[in-house]
């Protein structure tokens, strides 16, 4: 078995039916063995009953497993368990495979010696933005557009540089060597938990695996229109704010910041450069900047809260 590609899902059987559609319709790569694995993290819709239905007809093998542990990671690591392929490929159960993908997976590959691959994806024409939206948004939506050039990483960069849990694949082997993807981080439910991809590449970097980007490995990606709302945004900004905190603090340890109550002083002033931007929008009426301010103070008091709760944690260690 060459290729293994995961999808896990949680009551979304609509669009999870529409991307495996897609994958049925992506071009065939001769004397190639893959497999589908739908990974059901508890639905409570028509999931189970979908896949099964669909596996009737598909042109390729498709197996149906149950995570009953609440969570992404968890479904991810459900899913490496259950894998039969030498490269085992993530991807989100909302988004459409251009008819290369199959092919340009196996070919990035066979061309590079590398533990990871990540691919492009683009927001879907389907998806219309309120009049607020700002470009830098579509993350939000999901998308992961590094150019049109292939990238290589290395362990000075971030691993998020070469793509994201929606269209990103690895070597069975590595997670082998290096373990799974971590439990406390991934989506579980409703929470917008995030980051255990990042986390995990992050990972294979450091113990100077190669990850690759490749724009040719496209992918289009349909959210639900409930990301487009201002409270969603402002809990993905907050949820960001403490992941991008988290990393910085394993980064980067000093133990000689000045703190006021167990912040860092130099947070206090992006806070309140937040505040005082949002007021003057908000008092001349600015919809659109007032909103970014909002988000962007989001942003520095997730970074916040994590850091006060890093510093914490550490003190707590240097006692014992």
């Amino acid at each position: 078995m060459r290729l293994s590609v995961a999808v896990c899902t949680f009551n979304r059987s609509e669009s999870l039916q529409e991307m495996l559609q897609s994958l049925a319709c992506a071009d065939p790569v001769p004397q190639i063995g893959w497999e589908v694995l739908v990974v059901d993290n508890n639905s409570t819709d028509d999931t189970a009953e979908m896949t099964r239905k669909f596996a009737e007809t598909a042109s390729f093998e498709l197996k149906y497993v149950l995570e009953k542990r609440q969570g992404l990671s968890h479904a991810r690591n459900a899913a490496v368990g259950c894998a039969r392929g030498e490269i085992i490929s993530f991807l989100d159960d909302d988004v459409i495979v251009t008819k290369t993908w199959l092919s340009r997976l196996n070919q990035a590959f066979s061309q590079y010696d590398a533990a990871c691959v990540g691919g492009k994806v683009l927001v879907s024409s389907k998806i219309a933005r309120p009049r607020w939206w700002r470009k830098e948004y579509d993350r939000v939506l999901g998308e992961c557009d590094r150019g049109d050039k292939l990238l290589e990483n290395d362990s000075s960069k971030p691993g998020e540089l070469i793509g994201i849990g929606a269209n990103l694949s690895f070597r069975a082997s590595v997670f082998e060597k290096y373990g799974r993807f971590h439990p406390e981080l991934g989506r579980i439910a409703g929470k917008l938990i995030g980051g255990e991809e990042t986390e995990f590449v992050d990972r294979l970097l450091k113990n100077n695996e190669k990850g690759i980007y490749d724009p040719e490995l496209l992918v289009y990606h349909a959210p639900s229109t409930g990301r487009l709302k201002p409270l969603y945004l402002m809990r993905w900004h907050y949820r960001g704010g403490e992941f991008d905190a988290r990393r910085e603090a394993e980064a980067t340890r000093d133990s000689n910041i000045t703190t006021w109550f167990g912040i860092p002083r130099w947070l206090y002033r992006k806070v309140l450069g937040c505040v005082w931007r949002l007021f003057k929008a908000a008092v001349f009426l600015q919809e659109r900047e007032a909103l970014h301010q909002l988000f962007m103070l989001c942003y520095q008091l997730g970074f916040a809260r994590e850091t006060k709760a890093q510093i914490k944690r550490e003190s707590r260690g240097q006692k014992n």
